[in-house]
């Protein structure tokens, strides 16, 4: 019987990134929050649930037991002695839950000085000031959140300029992260595709790609086409040649201005 209830509590144990320390408290407090909520749970990690029955006791022990086995070995100092969930829970929460004044004057320093060019994608971007406001939160120094949409907006590089203009002028009501962030991810992600159809080639010149499918072997051709068009095929298409898969054929100008018009009809385009 203790048998059976032991592999039935090693199935319940959190899916979850175990705690390592202060380098990932912030996103494990979360997810183990989570979890124990989904339980029922976390009432006895916050103290709302009282333990009165011996029922209680049991989901609490439950509570604890999943808590425990939720971090590292070397946090298992933090957690070894305590008797109920509230008091794991909170001696982790005194251990890596910083909230020096230091601490706080970094987190907010890098917070205002972050800007978009640092990342390679407007996601990681945002990910990282929503991450580091968050933190702040929970050390208790939440940041207001029209204060949050003025970090994002003024961190953006300049190719947003305009869009953020826009946004500041047309904005009547109180501005919200939320919205400018799903602004920005749109914008982002339209010029995303959009530099998926329309690029450089590899000298530099500009090119149409029309569903673009560059095969391993495909290169590009020395010279400076006013107008390349690759298609699905793998056909690079300019001014005076077209590569098939790597192989050059010469063809009159006529006569590629005939294919690309005779292609750009077959293929579907996208709509945006």
């Amino acid at each position: 019987m203790t048998t059976q209830s032991a592999v039935s509590l090693s199935t319940t144990i959190p899916n979850i990134e175990k705690l390592e320390g202060q380098i990932n408290y912030g996103s494990w407090k979360f997810s183990m929050r989570m979890c124990l909520m989904l339980e029922g749970l976390f009432g006895y990690v916050d103290g709302s649930n009282t333990i009165t029955e011996s029922a209680d006791k049991v989901r609490d022990q439950n509570a604890l037991a999943k808590i425990c086995l939720s971090v590292k070995p070397n946090c298992f100092v933090h957690v070894q002695s305590a008797k109920t969930s509230k008091e794991a829970w909170d001696n982790l929460k005194s251990a890596f839950e910083s909230r020096s004044l230091a601490t706080v004057f970094e987190m907010t320093r890098r917070l205002f000085n972050t800007k978009q060019a640092s990342f390679s994608s407007m996601e990681e971007y945002l990910t990282d000031i929503l991450e580091t406001t968050q933190k702040l939160a929970d050390m208790g120094e939440a940041i207001e959140d029209k204060w949050i949409a003025f970090i994002i907006m003024n961190g953006v590089s300049e190719e947003y300029e305009a869009l953020i203009s826009s946004i500041n002028q047309q904005t009547k009501d109180k501005i919200k992260s939320e919205e400018i962030k799903q602004i920005l991810l749109n914008e982002s992600e339209r010029r995303r595709v959009k530099a998926g159809e329309v690029g450089l080639s590899a000298n530099g010149t500009s090119a149409l790609f029309v569903n673009v499918n560059k095969k391993p072997n495909q290169t590009f051709k020395k010279g400076k086409p006013k107008k390349s068009i690759v298609t699905t095929a793998g056909i690079l298409l300019t001014s005076d040649l077209i590569v098939l898969n790597s192989k050059t054929v010469s063809l009159t100008k006529g006569t590629v201005q005939h294919l690309q018009e005779s292609l750009l009809n077959l293929i579907p385009r996208r709509h945006y």
